[in-house]
């Protein structure tokens, strides 16, 4: 009787879909360095481990813990929802007794109403009655013996694909959501950008100015393009549309197989839009970005591609032909191992067939030509790939003289077709094949997930790549990525060496995830078998009771056959209700076998990595699209138990800090300033001069224009004399250092080979074969280009943080000279105050926020220039495939690679050392590093001298328009009815922009007492 009481209480109020699973959140998110600690009661030390219960848990863990455990005695409990949290959990729930979900956002604006035919006939998918809902009131009928927990419905309802494109339809497509899983009803993470007041606030002040710019457009000045009311409309528009502008990007790398572009359907919501390998496409080569639609990229889906320059095109053939070279020729017979062998032979084939792909009407192209032997016989077999590569270039997308291709569609279906378009296999004479030429792909596409500045990058793994898309992947999981998630299945992640070998290609201190995919996959009876005796009872306990029923369920059915009428409605009746039951214990018992193996195969992740700052998820995405198109109750307890819901609550964690940050500037800077410019237009007819008076006045105010026109838009200006500066200190502290250094360095690079020149031939061939970076099971892991640089490393090292401090000073200097500028400009208008006291306080007044925009603005790029410069730094000192050394080696490597046969050992080393000898390994060296860092330093200097100029010319209009002659009519005057009822719009928004201001300010106290 105590099983029945307990099973009662668990499904007692499961309509509700918070209680479909009261107490757990079955996500599994782990962490060291997350709040909340899990201990584990006595009565599960089979799952307890000492060493790991020391690590800090995350809530879910918590929640997880406290409801993983069978007893066949122990009774069910149903806690309340939240009340797994920490004390320090409840004190960062910043919302006033409410979550945020995606809905909630600020920005959350419905999408647009152009649905394929195929989506605007879909029908309600039929699913079956939640098991939860009948279940508890006949339990008791049926005798099972131990007592379980929890449980949810199971559906075999194959969904249409097309319904998990509903959820990115927007606020307008609400049709479904009586049935349909809605990812905008989702929680946020509980960071201050989502808290609830704060979206409220920054939505009401989006409204404000959706309405002030709506009624300015309506005004006859809007249109005159000449006078300053127009200038201020589209000031106005521009507010009004203000959305999350800074991004982050969580990149996703892994083997093929792995799960990984599934992940990202899943926590998109969206089936199919991410390629897998298993597709057979291309894409799955190249880095793939989905980013939310933007201002440029306005339509439901833009699919963009950068192409390679020739420089690129030449690297890509190079590395093409070599991986061809090392499996048909003799260069083959010298691997020994036999993983290396079929490493080679099948990249190898890959490579052959992307040049069959790219030259499918080539007749020269055959592998006698691509294999021949002989000194010399590389470089005219490159001129020839180079020369009809560029010859096909006519026929890529955009054209011959086009790097990037863009192109539109209105559903995911038609994007799909176009990355297919894309991908095409020149082989099928259908399509010129481009997919090998390009080197980044960006998808732009309406979705709550993205609108929050969350950038989802989809990487290949590095297994199955050439090695110019090694160094180019390397190079922006090293400098694009915020975070990285190595993807890995649940059954190899803890044995998974390509996690390693990613872990040793990120740069120090970047954030690694581990997610274990398919948690889905595990047998009953196996885990059985292998079990403690404790956990191997509930797992056949719960096996033994689903057989119980299978076998009632068919004796009814039986029986069902042979009567009718109520009789036979009664026994339909005890069917479905039987079913429910069987349904619930298949939940609880693959709940109970998904979790105990997630955790114990985050416990091995987390010892196996304890030094580094990882965090595991273990997730499912079969059970996530196989319940994804169930209604919300049925979907809420599968849906968890994927993991894909925490881990899309801990991405959207990503962008958070960096989005308040922006915000705070709007509300700060950017906003006060253009609801100033409006104040001064609407009240300029206020303070009325004489002609002489306003003519002394104006000569101060043009003298203030061209005094900050100078000092910061003309080719003189404090922008261009800061670059100048900084690439005379780049020329110093690096390009100087290189040339008066580089004997000594070359000397180490000759005494670092003479060590590996002691090496066996074979193990010498080996490196050269994976370009200086390899181990063996006799030789520990080197890395060549490391040891070439050797003291450069400490000398350069030192001279990039001098160049750090140096941009650093340079970024608080400037600022300092803008802020003096700015002081005088006002000091010398405050001299002239009586002339007009009202609008003059009012200019100078938004001469002091126009002065903070521009100082975000400097520091905002320079702190972008900084954090790219200390990736260089990384680049510098470091011998990784994206280094500036391997980049040098590579040529070396191949030359190295070409030598076989007879003699080669000694060759392949004379080759080495003829190279690391040779005055041009450093003078290359330092080119490339220079030419970088001016690249840097011109973007960054033009992005701000764009924005600069953009400020200064609404300065300069701010000042034209705060002075009136008598007689004189202003722009304001001419409609002075319009002119004030505009000033008291802007009153009422800057009151609702304190507000936003003052819940600003609390949610950050919120989250200091917090931390």
């Amino acid at each position: 009787m105590a099983a029945v009481n307990s099973s009662e209480t668990l499904f007692r109020g499961s309509s509700s879909q918070e209680n479909v699973l009261p107490s757990v959140e079955f996500s599994f998110s782990y962490s060291p360095f997350s709040g909340g600690r899990a201990t584990p009661p006595s009565s599960s030390d089979a799952l307890s481990d000492p060493e790991v219960d020391q690590l800090s848990l995350t809530s879910t863990t918590q929640a997880f813990v406290q409801n993983l455990r069978l007893s066949d005695h122990q009774s069910g409990t149903s806690h309340a929802p939240g009340a797994s949290l920490n004390s320090t959990q409840r004190v960062s729930e910043l919302g006033p007794g409410s979550h945020t979900t995606y809905r909630d956002l600020y920005n959350a604006t419905p999408s647009p109403a152009n649905i394929p035919p195929t989506e605007q006939r879909e029908q309600r998918p039929q699913t079956p009655t939640s098991p939860l809902g009948g279940v508890s009131a006949h339990l008791q009928d049926l005798n099972l013996g131990d007592s379980w927990e929890t449980a949810s419905a199971s559906s075999d309802h194959n969904s249409d694909p097309n319904l998990h494109e509903l959820s990115v339809r927007g606020d307008g497509a609400e049709t479904d959501s009586d049935y349909l899983y809605n990812i905008r009803e989702e929680e946020l993470p509980q960071a201050p950008i989502y808290d609830i007041r704060l979206q409220n606030a920054l939505r009401n002040i989006r409204g404000q100015l959706t309405d002030l710019a709506h009624g300015m457009g309506l005004q006859e000045q809007a249109l005159d393009s000449t006078t300053i009311f127009h200038s201020l409309y589209e000031q106005t528009l521009s507010a009004s549309r203000f959305t999350y502008p800074a991004t982050r990007t969580v990149g996703f790398i892994g083997d093929s197989g792995m799960g990984k572009s599934s992940v990202i359907n899943s926590i998109l919501d969206i089936e199919g839009l991410a390629r897998s390998s298993g597709d057979g496409t291309a894409c799955t080569n190249i880095v793939t970005e989905f980013r939310s639609v933007d201002d440029e990229h306005p339509n439901n889906y833009t699919v963009e591609a950068d192409f390679m320059d020739n420089f690129e095109i030449e690297e890509l053939l190079e590395e093409l032909l070599s991986a061809v070279r090392k499996y048909y020729t003799g260069a083959y017979r010298e691997v020994s191992e036999p993983e290396e062998q079929e490493n080679i032979r099948s990249a190898a084939r890959r490579a052959w067939d992307t040049l069959l792909s790219i030259f499918p009407d080539q007749p020269e192209l055959d592998l006698d030509f691509v294999s021949q032997e002989g000194e010399n016989v590389i470089e005219p077999i490159i001129s020839s790939l180079v020369e009809w590569a560029v010859a096909r270039q006519d026929s890529r997308p955009g054209g011959r003289n086009s790097l990037q291709y863009s192109v539109v569609a209105n559903h995911a279906d038609e994007c799909m077709k176009q990355l297919d378009d894309l991908m095409a296999d020149g082989r099928d004479r259908r399509k010129p094949t481009v997919w090998p030429f390009i080197k980044l792909i960006r998808v732009y596409l309406r979705s709550p997930i993205l609108r929050t500045g969350l950038i989802l990058a989809d990487l290949p793994g590095f297994r199955d790549l050439n090695y110019a898309r090694v160094r180019a992947t390397e190079k922006y999981l090293r400098h694009s990525c915020n975070e990285v998630f190595i993807v890995s299945t649940i059954f190899r992640c803890t044995s998974d060496r390509s996690i390693k070998d990613i872990i040793r290609r990120c740069p120090p201190n970047q954030p690694i995830r581990i997610i274990c995919t398919r948690s889905e996959d595990v047998n009953a009876k196996e885990t059985a078998r292998a079990a403690p005796v404790a956990e191997s009872k509930q797992i056949q306990g719960l096996h033994a009771r689903i057989e119980a029923l299978e076998k009632r369920i068919r004796q009814v059915r039986t029986l069902r056959r042979q009567t009718a009428g109520n009789r036979n409605q009664n026994l339909f009746a005890e069917q479905e209700i039987l079913s429910d039951q069987k349904d619930a214990l298949e939940l609880e018992l693959k709940r109970f076998l998904i979790s105990r193996r997630n955790l114990r195969v985050t416990k091995s992740l987390l010892r196996a990595y304890k030094d580094l700052q990882i965090r595991v998820f273990c997730v499912s995405n079969s059970l996530y699209r196989d319940h994804r198109a169930m209604d919300p109750e049925q979907a809420s307890a599968y849906l968890e138990l994927s993991g894909i819901r925490e881990l899309r609550r801990y991405c959207q964690s990503v962008p958070a800090d960096a989005q308040l940050r922006e915000t705070e500037s709007f509300l700060r800077n950017q906003l006060p300033a253009t609801l100033g410019s409006l104040i001064i237009w609407a009240s300029a007819s206020g303070d009325v001069a004489t002609a002489s008076r306003a003519e002394t006045l104006r000569g101060v105010l043009r003298e203030a224009d061209q005094t900050l026109q100078r000092a910061l838009v003309s080719r003189r200006s404090l922008v261009r004399l800061a670059q100048e500066s900084l690439e005379d200190r780049f020329k110093t502290l690096i390009e100087q250092e290189i040339r008066n250094s580089r004997k000594d360095w070359k000397d180490d690079s000759v005494s670092a080979s003479r060590d590996w020149a002691g090496w066996h031939h074979a193990t010498y061939a080996a490196w050269c074969r994976h370009n200086g970076t390899h181990e063996t099971q006799k030789q520990s892991y080197r890395c060549w280009n490391e040891e070439i640089l050797g003291h450069a490393v400490t000398q350069l090292s030192n001279n990039w943080d001098a160049m750090l401090d140096f941009v650093e000073d340079k970024k608080d200097n400037l600022s300092q000279e803008i802020l003096d500028l700015f002081q005088g400009l006002c000091d010398s208008i405050e001299e002239h105050n009586d002339i007009a006291p009202d609008t003059l306080r009012g200019l100078t007044l938004n001469i002091t926020a126009r002065r903070r925009c521009i100082v975000h603005t400097i520091h905002s790029t320079l702190d972008d220039l900084i954090f790219a410069t200390d990736k260089m730094k990384l680049d510098t000192i470091g011998g990784h495939d994206s280094s500036y050394i391997a980049g040098v080696m590579r040529t070396v490597y191949n030359s190295c690679r070409e030598q076989y046969g007879t003699g080669s050992d000694l060759r392949r080393k004379q080759t080495m050392n003829r190279h690391l000898t040779s005055s041009t390994l450093f003078r290359e060296f330092a080119k490339n590093i220079s030419g970088e860092f001016q690249s840097l330093v011109e973007r960054a200097v033009n992005r701000l001298d764009q924005e600069l100029r953009e400020e200064i010319a609404n300065v300069s209009q701010d000042l034209r328009a705060s002075t009136t002659i008598e007689r004189e009519e202003s722009e304001g005057w001419r409609d002075h009815r319009y002119a004030e009822e505009l000033r008291q719009k802007v009153e009422v928004i800057k009151g609702t922009l304190d507000h936003a201001w003052t819940l600003l300010r609390e949610v950050r106290q919120v989250t200091v007492a917090s931390d």
